[in-house]
Order: C-alpha cells, then structure tokens, then sequence
C-alpha cells in the first residue's frame, strides 16, 4: 500500500464528513451494498450509538473541545459542518487493484449536511466535477511524491451516503448503487458478519488469506502483511466491541480449517494473557482478575475470545493516562 495515498485519504478527512448528507434522491441502498464484493477487508463504527452512551460519549464530549486551524478551520465553516455531530455512521473497506498492484479504498458515511455548501466548499478548494453515466463525483488533486500520482475522489452516492477513496473505488461505489448493490453481504466474507455480535457497535472483518496472497506478490504491500503474521494460516478474522453504557465488551474470532493452527492460535492467546497476568500480579490487582474472566474458546472451525472491560476501570485507565501525559509534558518544559 503506498504511504503517500494513505497521507491523502487522511488529509481529505474533512472532505469526507462534509459529503456525508446528500439531499439527492437515490435507490434505497444500505453502506455495505456500496463497498465493493470484492473487499478484503471490511469495518463499521456506529458514531450514533457510541455518541449517545454514558460511557463513550465522554469522547465526544471532549472532541468537542478540539478545534481546527487555519484552512481546516475555514473549510468546515464554510461548509456549515460540525464533525463530531454529523456523522451517524462511518463504513470502510479495502479491495485489490489489479492494474495498479495497490488497494482501493473506500470510506461510506452517512450524515446529515448541506450538499450545496459542501460543494461550494470543495469547488473553491480546486476539486473538479467529473460525470460518468451513474453520477458525478468530485476529484481532489494533492500534490504527490514523485512518481505516484495524487489525489483522492469524493461523491453523493445516494441520500444520506457519501464516499470518499481513490477514483477507482469512488466509481465502483456509483456503479453499485445504479446496480442497487455491489453484492458484498453474499460474498465470502460478507457471510462471515453473523459471526459478529449484532449489537456491535464496532466491528471488523479481514480475509487474512486474500490479503497475506496479495502482499506476498507486492514487494510494496509485504509491510501490511506483518500485521497478519501471527495469524498467516487463519482464513477470516473478526473483531467487534460493543458499549453497553457500563462497559465495554470486546471480542474477535479467527477461523482456519487446518485443526494444527486452531491449536497454536489458542496456545498463544492463552499464553500472552498468562504473561500479562503475571506483569501485572503486583501492580494491578483489579486488572489481573480481568484477565481471568477473559474467555477463550476454541471449536472445529477456529478459535475466539471475548471480554468484558467495566466502565470503573476504563475510567482508571484514562485517568492514569491523563496522569502520565500531564507530567510528560512538564518534563518536557
């Protein structure tokens, strides 16, 4: 995967939540009708859900006291946005491309904002309007590292849906929606959602073997393939959390057909929160005794984990955390 794309999608962040609420009438279509079927990786994080709960609205509640500079600042007031607010629904994915031996990605989010100030906004800032036969999108040119090409696309795929991604994935996201769908919750790893608890109000799905073939026959995408080291024989994993408003539950599955690899999977989890209790014996009781009722399951088809973290002890944490920032930064004085 190429740095200097990643640098792009996250500076046309703001681009992003600006498209999210698109007045333009469109097929009833659902953000994971509009990923592509071919995704190697999928995520949803529920911004609504998390927002309204005791225990993580205290993340927007502090969100709210950050603030943009310069043309950031300037771009989100022309466009009359309030990022922390707009946002009901954030929707990512990865697929391969083929002809530039790099990954599409692709953001959905769903919103409420003015598109015509969003628009004017963008226009202003130098996007160019493109037509194609499902629609129009908006190309944002960023000056690029010599010899990629820069630039991401942004568009008004349906009512309520934006996207944003590289060109070719925003097209793709046009087509799925004149299509009424790009076939995703049938495909291999669309299936494997009902794995996922249904309450989730973040979760992940990633097919380990798609993306390990991928980077190992891409010297540039071998980095990415590191993080799926410790699982390379596994087909499909998956990770949720959930906010129950006095806790957060937290669980993940990794499947794999070969009975060999379920088995190591298993030792190792088991072995790292042996190693973390023993860390910890002295220091943390309260923690150590989390780590006890972590759950770790395995059965014919892989192996997973489940647990529960109360809302008392995430509150410790971030005020420990506080705690060490605060005196790093008087240290730093």
């Amino acid at each position: 995967m190429k740095t200097n794309r990643t640098s792009i999608l996250a500076t046309a962040a703001l681009v992003l939540l600006a498209l999210a609420g698109s007045a333009l009438a469109a097929p009833s279509i659902s953000a994971l009708k509009i990923v592509p079927g071919d995704s190697i990786a999928v995520g949803v994080v529920k911004l609504a859900e998390l927002r309204t709960s005791p225990l993580s609205g205290r993340i927007f509640s502090e969100a709210d006291k950050l603030t943009c500079d310069g043309d950031g600042a300037k771009f989100l007031s022309e466009a009359g946005l309030d990022p922390a607010k707009d946002i009901d629904t954030i929707t990512f994915a990865l697929r391969p491309n083929r002809v530039t031996n790099d990954d599409d990605a692709l953001v959905v989010a769903e919103g409420r904002f003015d598109a015509t100030r969003v628009v004017a906004a963008l226009v202003a800032r130098g996007a160019e309007e493109v037509s194609t036969p499902n629609g129009k999108y908006y190309r944002i040119r960023e000056k690029a590292a010599e010899g990629e090409a820069g630039g991401v696309a942004v568009a008004f795929v349906a009512r309520g849906f934006a996207v944003m991604g590289t060109e070719a994935g925003v097209k793709g996201a046009l087509n799925a929606v004149a299509r009424g769908g790009s076939g995703f919750p049938t495909s291999t790893l669309g299936s494997q959602i009902s794995r996922i608890d249904p309450s989730a109000s973040a979760w992940m799905l990633a097919d380990v073997a798609r993306i390990s073939s991928a980077a190992s026959s891409d010297e540039g995408a071998k980095k990415s393939a590191n993080l799926f080291a410790a699982v390379k024989k596994m087909s499909y994993v998956s990770m949720w959390t959930t906010d129950t408003g006095d806790a957060l539950k937290f669980g993940g599955t990794a499947l794999s057909d070969d009975a060999e690899t379920r088995q190591l999977v298993e030792d190792t989890i088991r072995g790292a929160l042996s190693a973390a209790r023993l860390a910890a014996q002295e220091k943390d009781p309260e923690l150590v005794e989390l780590l006890r009722k972590v759950e770790v399951k395995r059965d014919g088809e892989g192996v997973s984990v489940e647990a529960t973290i109360p809302a008392a002890l995430l509150e410790r944490f971030h005020q420990k955390a506080k705690t060490h920032v605060h005196a790093d930064q008087v240290a730093s004085k």
